[in-house]
């Protein structure tokens, strides 16, 4: 059964909504400016009042969405690949151009997907009040807001919405061609999708992919090793996970698989090298561990 959230404080709504964009920023419409943390606050919690969020409906928490099941008419979906804090999924027309993309972001409840919607509608590039999915026909989520790609709005260029936990957004790559992809199906499947995904109880972990062992085999490095990382994942949705890499720190290098089914971090620069280990699940939930390497100019 859905519900009614309680009011929150906009000054902490704001500053902490303005932070969780921050780490999962998307792309195009709906993307937050660069400026001070105080602007972006006051300007979410503005949007805060004008779009009413205290009233937006929760939905049932739910074990995420497996993005890698949706599919478009006439359209074939990339792999499903995660994107800082989101989970993103790019979907082509015949002639092989991609025309969607489609990102996903699982928060751990409701408030967290609501907090990522209200950014996207915070800073569209309009004055305007953006129509809601459900004035306008469109099967999106508990909460969702429109944003048309020109001024007869008769052309959607994004549908961003949540349903339950998890929030999403669907994006015309080019809103003003004349033959425009179908959003409202696109977000009626999604829709659909998640909530077909498991209910999760209040205070219970969301599923994440469990990474039960991330380590560097032992020894001395230098600049041109290929040192051996030890990697076991289990996704507990279910499916196979998806890792990939970061690294940071003053040293440098990157990770890559070997003929022998290992993977390996390249050395090429000599410091402290901070390598992160990120398993995405297929419910979209990913997990992450880090592990540190002091990486020498040259052989002791």
């Amino acid at each position: 059964m859905k519900n009614t959230k309680p009011a929150l404080s906009l000054l902490v709504l704001s500053l902490a909504s303005a932070a969780l964009f921050a780490q999962a920023a998307g792309t195009n419409a709906g993307g937050a400016p660069s400026g001070s943390g105080d602007v972006k606050a006051t300007i979410v919690a503005a949007a805060a009042e004008k779009y009413d969020m205290k009233h937006w409906p929760a939905g049932a928490r739910r074990a995420g969405c497996d993005l890698g099941e949706l599919r478009l008419s006439a359209l074939s979906g990339s792999e499903v690949r995660r994107d800082g804090a989101i989970v993103v999924r790019h979907f082509a027309d015949a002639q092989k151009r991609d025309v969607v993309r489609v990102e996903m972001f699982v928060g751990d409840t409701a408030e967290a997907a609501h907090a990522r919607l209200l950014q996207h509608v915070a800073f569209v590039q309009s004055t305007k009040t953006l129509p809601t999915a459900s004035s306008r026909g469109i099967t999106a989520g508990d909460v969702g807001f429109v944003g048309y790609g020109n001024k007869e709005m008769d052309r959607i260029a994004w549908l961003a919405f949540v349903q339950g936990n998890v929030e999403f957004r669907v994006v015309s790559l080019d809103p003003g061609t004349p033959e425009q992809p179908d959003l409202r199906d696109a977000a009626a499947r999604l829709t659909a999708l998640a909530q077909k995904a498991a209910p999760v109880a209040a205070g219970a972990p969301i599923p994440a992919p469990a990474i039960e062992l991330f380590s560097a085999q032992d020894g001395k490095w230098a600049i041109g090793d290929a040192v051996r990382l030890d990697v076991r994942v289990k996704d507990v949705a279910g499916g196979v996970a998806k890792l990939d890499f970061e690294v940071g720190g003053t040293a440098q290098g990157y990770v890559e698989g070997d003929d022998d089914g290992f993977q390996r971090f390249h050395a090429t620069k000599d410091g402290r090298a901070v390598v992160t280990l990120f398993a995405l699940g297929s419910n979209g939930v990913v997990s992450e561990k880090k592990i540190e390497l002091e990486i020498a100019a040259a052989k002791q």
